[in-house]
């Protein structure tokens, strides 16, 4: 075919299953941003363990120990500071650090195996993030570590950086700002 470029789209081009789905408006974008956030009261603490084992052996694995050091010290600090952690149970391991408001979980990031995802398209219907500038104003706050470039095309989607992008000591601390800039904004709603 004439005119097609063969190759790979650019980083910002690419968009996830997810993404296609919230913006082609199916009841199933609910459902696939949900999964993950859902949870199950009725696992035990061994269960709840196992789960967490699995993620730091997955994000070992694949994204090397500086990333998963890197990571994993991202997510005591959000425990340090009275934050719950949320384990996913797909096969493919995840772990949310939440903040629980009107009895939902709320989060920043979602950290898989490979990479670290921000949830707009979730956000964008929970209060406070149902407003586009506060979502604007945590991309932008994303945005200030360095090699981290999320477009404003994403706003509404779940774009992704890599874990291995936390090893950066820049990156780390823009992060770390980031979930506790988080976690004043949404506990600041509340009251």
């Amino acid at each position: 075919m004439a005119g097609i470029r063969r190759g790979r789209a650019s980083a910002d081009q690419h968009i996830s299953v997810r993404d296609i789905a919230e913006l082609l408006g199916l009841p199933i974008a609910a459902d696939l941003a949900e999964t993950e956030v859902a949870g199950d009261d009725s696992l035990s603490p061994q269960a709840l363990t196992a789960l967490e084992q699995r993620f730091l052996r997955q994000l070992n694995e694949q994204s090397g120990p500086r990333a998963a050091g890197a990571v994993q010290r991202l997510l005591e600090h959000w425990r340090a500071g009275g934050g719950e952690l949320h384990y996913g149970t797909s096969a493919n391991a995840s772990c949310a650090p939440i903040i629980t408001v009107g009895g939902q979980a709320l989060y920043a990031i979602r950290f898989y195996a490979k990479t670290a995802e921000v949830p707009f398209g979730l956000l964008r219907n929970r209060k406070p993030f149902n407003d586009p500038a506060l979502r604007e104003e945590l991309r932008q706050r994303l945005n200030d570590a360095p090699g981290v470039d999320i477009p404003v095309a994403k706003l509404e989607l779940y774009p992704s950086i890599k874990n291995s992008q936390l090893a950066s000591v820049a990156v780390f601390d823009v992060v770390v700002a980031v979930l506790d800039w988080f976690r004043a904004t949404v506990t600041a709603s509340e009251e």
